[in-house]
């Protein structure tokens, strides 16, 4: 695996941020790994600008999301 530039490495951790700051808490250790995990794939696809890694970091809630509802649905938990 390529490391990634300084630069797309300080893209990441706002992105990250970013995105997190939308989740309770900022989001726990497993959410922001999850989503933390996709942007690097995106940005090692290539797909390393802001708007990308922002897309990126939305998609990756999407699923969260879709995932707890399902688990939340099936009465395992109540993330609410």
């Amino acid at each position: 695996m390529s490391e990634l530039d300084e630069r797309t490495q300080n893209r990441l951790e706002f992105i990250l941020d970013e995105v997190c700051a939308t989740l309770p808490r900022g989001g726990d250790h497993e959410s922001r790994k999850f989503v933390a995990g996709q942007l690097v794939l995106c940005a090692r696809s290539g797909k390393a600008t802001l708007e990308e890694l922002a897309y990126a970091g939305q998609r990756a809630l999407v699923q969260l999301r879709r995932v707890a509802s399902s688990v939340c649905d099936d009465g395992l938990i109540d993330a609410r």
